[in-house]
Order: structure tokens, then sequence, then C-alpha cells
């Protein structure tokens, strides 16, 4: 998926003012769950890399507030030492690695194994369309084992089980 393609979609799946009041929300909730969904543009900077579509919606977008379930972005991404930390799944890192996969490091063990959650960045965001597509209450098996297909890895994946499981 294209990042302009992400960001439309992520706009378009926010819940209604009127969802979140039927829920008993707040003002202020309902503004910040609703904002989480923006990814509004930034200003065109010199410091991007537009390598890949993953890079390219971290740069041209702020996504630091965007979140489903557990997973939020870093936005712009920063350097990290198996490559580029891309996001957060809870404490654990989300690195895009200079091959291009996209894996979550688990942050209380060092010596464990990487979980590859997605083969590339536009997979990776795929397969994050797959889980925007599908609401926001709503999370299962199947809708995990699609988000594992669309980011072409094995199932089960921890990452997507987390994600929408």
């Amino acid at each position: 998926m294209e990042a302009d393609a992400f960001v439309a979609l992520a706009r378009a799946a926010a819940p209604s003012r009127e969802e979140l009041e039927a829920a008993g929300l707040d003002e202020a909730d309902i503004d910040e769950i609703r904002g989480s969904f923006a990814c509004p543009t930034r200003p065109p900077s010199g410091a991007s890399s537009d390598d890949d579509e993953l890079s390219r919606l971290l740069h041209r977008y702020d996504c630091s507030r965007f979140e489903l379930s557990m997973f939020r972005f870093v936005s712009p991404p920063t350097a990290h030492p198996t490559g580029r930390l891309v996001g957060w799944l809870e404490a654990d890192a989300v690195v895009q690695t200079p091959s291009g996969e996209v894996i979550v490091l688990d942050h209380e063990s060092a010596d464990a194994p990487a979980t590859v959650c997605a083969r590339t960045g536009v997979t990776f965001l795929d397969a994050l369309g797959v889980r925007l597509r599908h609401g926001h209450g709503e999370r299962s098996t199947e809708l995990a084992r699609a988000c594992e297909q669309a980011a072409g890895v094995a199932s089960p994946n921890p990452f997507w089980r987390t994600v929408a499981g």
C-alpha cells in the first residue's frame, strides 16, 4: 500500500464523533481519539529518506499519534542498531531492517530472536490496512490470519495476533 493510500484509509477509519459520544466519552477524549487517525502532512524537509513506502509515510506525514491496538508509529523514523525504528508494539521496538523486513524486538530479552512481522514496508502497510478496514472493536484469529497473509509472514505471528487477533 502506498503512503497516501494508507493515510486516506486511516482517516476514513476514524470512529465518528457520534459513535464515541454514544460510548460515553467526553469532548477531550473524542478529539484525542479522532486526532490519532488524522496523520497530518508534514512540511517538506530535505532530511527525508523516501526509499520505500513506509519511510515515505513516516517522513511525509506525522503519524506519531496514530495507534492501532497496541501498535504505534514513531514519526519520523529514527536510527536503530538493527535498522530504522518505525514504531512500538507496547514496549517492543518495531524496526525496518536494511533488507526492508519489518521486525519486532523483544524488550525483555536481547537474546530473543526477532519476529518478522512483514516482508517489506509495503506489506506492513498492506496488513495494517487490512486491520483498519475491519473496524475498531473487531478482533479475531481470522483477521490476524488475513493480516499475516497481507504481510507475507507465517501464521501464527505474535505481532499480528496482538494487533488483530
